[in-house]
């Protein structure tokens, strides 16, 4: 798992055939999964937000989502 820079969400990458992967995102705060990202791979956060590369076919698409 990976950590939010203020530690507040937490994310676990579920491996399929790639790049079939999703990712989980967990607020940690309330306990409870705040997202799923199918057919998705992380790259990064970035202040409050989240960055992952996400899969259609054969393109690769950049994406963020805010917290």
């Amino acid at each position: 798992m990976t950590a939010s820079p203020d530690g507040r969400f937490a994310l676990d990458l579920f491996a399929g055939n790639a790049p079939y992967t999703t990712v989980l995102l967990y607020d940690l705060e309330k306990g409870k999964r705040s997202a799923q990202l199918d057919q998705a791979h992380s790259l990064f956060w970035q202040g409050n937000r989240f960055l992952f590369e996400r899969f259609s076919g054969q393109q690769a698409m950049l994406s963020s989502k805010s917290f």
